[in-house]
């Protein structure tokens, strides 16, 4: 080829590749790991500590774990202790699926800079690799707290349910084997994630309340309560609490506000429970121990009428009632005066009550026969079957003065004749009196109850 022809084809080369469409430029692959942090470069490194840090990043980054840990491994040989390099290390074995040695690097970083959100969030990562939710938590809420411009909130909120969550369930389960300790363990692992959960603090107190712990359930019944007034769970538990302790003036005002949160007969019953050991703790010891007496007096059934069935007395028409001469100081005068106006008791001609002086039999059953026959006043026709009954007894006639109460408090079931034997002048125990006048009470129902604060 002649030179002007030469020339004219590498010309023509030329425009046509200048007229040819372009490449696209080389562009840099996606990071691998996108939910990695970079751990800043100090500003006093060296610079080609700086430098090999960039470099080791991007080895990451582009799936090269083992190159980019000779690079952080050589910034450590210069620079000990370079809490980017031990961090990247520990992102480094995080990549390489190495949870346990992640977060001993992230660790080492943290050991020179405590405050570094990148090692903080790395570990986080690491921990719930290891299904150690809880530690993970803790460490991605450092992570927040040392850089607010995270992204972590979401995840903080949702592993914080999470936590709580399997908290809970292991609390549970540890409660139904019994294990009290493990069992509150695990609920105050809870409350260190969620210290502002009512919930959490009152199934505690339940576990601390079986395994004898009072004063603790109380303390987080009470806490409970700060949290959450209108819990009427906790309310209830409360007053248990306060009930067993002791405290009836406490678990009172718990059952009565439980009751105005939403009514229901069985914590009317609690209440009246409560009311009646109130009442009981305020007697001298002669009453408190009537259950265990081979032979209760006039004082101590007046006292147990008074007391359980205080609104269907007061619902009795008042008698008067002459001066009683030997009451005077006495610890059951309040209860025996009760029960004199009433009518369910007398006093004796020679007006004197005679409040040592032994329950027979027949005086009990006189006592129930004007009790039924106060519920007859208000409305209750039960009475009339009693009233027709007639049962035969061994020992008492018909024509007997205490026929007539003893077949009304037989036929409503109050008293018992076993084998037709009434035995009127037996004397009764402090045992019989009480289940006899809490028979009355189930008898009278609402009637019972009174307002006695």
């Amino acid at each position: 080829m002649s030179r002007p022809l030469a020339v004219l084809a590498l010309g023509l080369s030329v425009a046509a590749a200048a007229c040819a469409p372009k490449a696209p430029p080389a562009t840099a692959s996606a990071p691998r790991y996108p939910d990695f942090i970079r751990p800043p470069v100090d500003s006093s490194a060296q610079p080609a500590v700086a430098a090999d840090l960039g470099i080791a990043w991007t080895q990451l980054q582009a799936g090269n774990t083992s190159g980019a840990d000779r690079t952080y491994t050589r910034v450590l040989t210069v620079a000990a202790g370079t809490a980017a390099a031990l961090a990247g290390q520990g992102y480094v074995a995080l990549a390489q699926q190495d949870a346990g040695r992640a977060v001993a690097r992230f660790d080492d970083a943290l050991a020179v800079v405590p405050s570094l959100s990148a090692a903080l969030v790395g570990k986080g990562q690491a921990l719930l690799e290891l299904r150690r939710p809880a530690d993970a938590l803790a460490s991605f809420e450092a992570a927040l707290q040392s850089d607010p411009t995270l992204a972590l909130a979401p995840r903080i909120e949702t592993l914080r349910f999470r936590v709580v969550e399997d908290s809970v369930g292991q609390a549970r389960a540890l409660a139904k084997g019994g294990r009290w300790d493990d069992a509150r363990a695990a609920y105050e692992a809870a409350l260190l994630v969620s210290p502002d959960s009512a919930v959490l603090y009152r199934e505690l107190a339940g576990i601390e309340r079986r395994a004898g712990l009072s004063a603790q359930a109380d303390a987080h019944l009470s806490r409970a309560l700060d949290l959450d007034p209108a819990d009427r769970a906790t309310q209830v538990l409360l007053a248990e609490a306060r009930e067993e302790a002791g405290d009836f003036r406490g678990a009172i005002a718990g059952y009565e506000a439980a009751l105005t949160l939403e009514p229901s007969p069985e914590i009317e019953a609690r209440l009246a429970r409560a009311r009646e050991r109130a009442d009981l703790a305020r007697l001298p010891g002669e009453f408190q121990t009537l259950s265990t007496k081979a032979e209760a007096t006039r004082a101590d059934l007046a006292a147990a009428l008074a007391l359980r069935v205080p609104g269907l007395l007061a619902r009795a028409p008042a008698r008067d009632t002459p001066v009683i001469t030997d009451l005077g100081g006495h610890w059951a005068r309040p209860w025996i005066v009760v029960t004199l106006r009433a009518g369910v008791l007398d006093a004796y001609p020679n007006h004197t009550f005679q409040p040592a002086s032994r329950v027979r039999r027949a005086e009990l059953a006189q006592a129930v026969l004007r009790t039924i026959e106060l519920l007859v006043a208000q409305g209750d026709r039960r009475a009339e079957a009693w009233q027709r009954a007639a049962p035969e007894f061994t020992d008492v006639p018909r024509a007997h003065p205490a026929y007539a109460a003893a077949a009304q408090a037989t036929a409503a079931g109050v008293l018992d004749a076993p084998g037709g034997v009434f035995a009127p002048m037996r004397s009764v125990s402090g045992q019989e009196v009480l289940e006899a006048v809490s028979h009355l009470q189930r008898l009278a129902g609402p009637l019972a109850g009174g307002d006695r604060h």
